[in-house]
């Protein structure tokens, strides 16, 4: 007499072997003799389609087109949201034995990783033949490549950005790297001398600072909006045949202008020399040459006296003046302004 479970169809067989058995939720499909060995741990599927695996789970197939079988691996259910932090877990869950997770977004997550307290390997990892490309350690957080943008953990607060050799890192903790350009500061800096250097640092100092309490001694964090932004604006300017040429864009009124650079891409003709004016007040350090690939960091106003400081009361552009006029306007000049915006508090 046939058992519970599910039976063998025409033309086929299914043997038990070890000392296991068949029990009424195995699942058997497909024609000829079909061997199932039962684990020492037991798979089980139950009526609503929940599979529980122990073991390892291996698969073989190949990626194929949607009009195809698809893809090898597909999940595609809706995901949870609306319940608490610690019942709307993401779609896929990666947890280790013994970790607990409350801090979920209630609106979902696609995809959640989540270790154990002491672990200090990597979160994610991917890697091209073996190079890593972008990875999140349990310590620094997200590394790009080999370090080329890190954002570390220890102090979230607090982020150092610095350029060596091309690259970009972004460094938390308590240290500036050599080439340090900017810093994000935390309340933990107490000092002054803090805005300049950090620790054993023995580069350059930073030539920007900003952060909620850059020091404790000079008043407290701003919490009402204020702010300070340094932005950059570049055009490359045609170098009319006539006594002056201006740029369209403008350095925009109420900024605090801090440079002015050049760099001519090509020749201006009849001309040897000429000046970088925005707002009545002359940048470059030097004549600067008319020939090509010639440069100025145009920083000469940042020496300028209080009563001539580069602020721009009215939106204003940069005027170049050749020390002759062109003969036509083949050339060309590249210009980079570099200006401070301040937002003041909202409340």
């Amino acid at each position: 007499m046939a058992g519970p479970g599910p039976q063998p169809t025409t033309g086929g067989t299914t043997t038990v072997v070890s000392s296991g058995s068949l029990t009424s939720t195995a699942l058997v499909t497909g024609g000829g003799t079909t061997t199932l060995q039962t684990p020492s741990a037991t798979s089980t599927l139950d009526s609503s389609g929940n599979l529980a695996h122990p073991g390892t789970l291996r698969m073989t197939a190949n990626g194929a087109l949607s009009t195809g079988a698809g893809p090898a691996l597909r999940a595609n259910g809706t995901w949870i949201t609306g319940g608490s932090a610690t019942t709307t877990k993401p779609y896929a869950l990666i947890e280790t034995t013994g970790a607990t997770s409350a801090g979920w977004n209630t609106a979902g997550t696609g995809l959640g990783v989540n270790s154990a307290t002491g672990f200090t390997g990597n979160l994610e990892d991917l890697q091209v033949n073996g190079s890593s490309k972008w990875k999140v350690d349990a310590t620094d957080g997200p590394i790009v490549g080999t370090g080329l943008l890190q954002f570390n953990s220890s102090n979230p607060v607090i982020a150092h950005l610095s350029a060596t050799n091309g690259s970009t890192s972004v460094n938390g903790g308590t240290s500036v790297t050599a080439g340090g350009r900017l810093l994000l500061y935390g309340s933990t800096h107490a000092t002054l001398a803090n805005q300049a250097r950090v620790g054993t640092d023995t580069g350059p100092p930073p030539v920007f600072t900003l952060g909620l309490t850059p020091s404790t001694i000079i008043g407290t964090a701003p919490a009402q909006g204020q702010g300070i932004s340094i932005l950059q604006c570049m055009e490359l300017l045609t170098i009319a045949a006539a006594a002056t040429s201006t740029t369209t864009m403008q350095v925009p009124a109420g900024a605090i202008l801090l440079s002015v650079s050049v760099r001519v891409t090509v020749v201006i003709p009849t001309a040897a020399t000429f000046t970088v004016v925005c707002n009545g007040i002359t940048f470059n350090t030097a004549a600067v040459s008319t020939a090509a690939t010639s440069t100025d960091a145009g920083t000469n106003a940042n020496v300028a006296t209080v009563a001539t400081y580069p602020y721009i009361g009215t939106a204003a552009g940069v005027v170049i003046t050749p020390n002759l006029t062109p003969a036509d306007n083949t050339g060309r000049v590249r210009i980079t302004c570099t200006y401070l915006v301040v937002t003041p508090p909202t409340s």
